[in-house]
């Protein structure tokens, strides 16, 4: 597949999954596209199988060259990636014997409020601090990533404040409402998370929403 025809090929299959309301875009040589919906995974029977030369070509048409680089290096890498007017993804490009191969993350354009997603009353007062530390921990996809988007969501109405977000790769976009937001991304924004979180860093005060722990969007 030529550069731009191998691109196509994957925002048609990114907007297909986000048309069937799909959470996860899985791209494996020897397979078809396969999508998950509902939790269960379903291969697109009308694609034919993907060859490891189409899985890189793939893979390589959402790059820079910058990033090739680092992912034919570090044999891993993480990035988001949007097609304007549908929706943001969260990718996690890998080698798998010898292979190149993806799982994409859908991440809906909306951020949540609080109420929409039945947030305890306990958060309200969480996200209402003015210092401290509050972590949000738990298992791949149950919700980690949209329960901190609500929680900025929050202070970004309410607070007149500076966030700085540091994100491995940025999922949720923020629009300033009441605060100023500067969303940070590892390999294009910062070199790495130790470097820009340093004590000595001169951010001004405000809130800090440092990265999780989570490596793949879904195993």
């Amino acid at each position: 597949m030529a550069a731009t025809s191998t691109r196509k090929y994957i925002d048609d299959i990114f907007t297909y999954a986000v048309g069937k309301s799909a959470s996860d875009v899985h791209i494996v040589a020897g397979l078809p596209p396969v999508i998950r919906i509902e939790g269960e995974l379903q291969k697109l029977t009308d694609h034919q199988p993907l060859s490891p030369k189409q899985t890189q070509d793939i893979c390589y048409s959402l790059l820079t060259e910058t990033q090739k680089e680092v992912f034919d290096t570090e044999r891993e890498l993480d990035l988001g990636y949007q097609i304007d007017g549908l929706s943001r993804f969260r990718i996690n490009m890998h080698w798998e014997k010898n292979n190149a191969g993806m799982v994409a993350r859908i991440i809906t354009q909306k951020i949540p409020t609080m109420e929409e997603i039945s947030m305890p009353p306990v958060t309200y007062d969480l996200a209402r601090l003015k210092q401290g530390l509050v972590l949000v921990t738990g298992p791949t996809g149950m919700g980690k990533s949209t329960t901190l988007a609500a929680m900025i969501n929050l202070i970004n109405s309410e607070r007149s404040t500076h966030i700085v977000t540091l994100e491995d790769p940025i999922e949720f976009v923020y629009e300033p409402k009441l605060s100023i937001i500067k969303q940070r991304q590892l390999g294009t924004d910062m070199m790495s998370f130790a470097q820009d979180d340093h004590p000595g860093r001169n951010w001004p005060p405000g809130l800090g929403y440092p990265p999780h722990a989570q490596r793949r969007p879904n195993d």
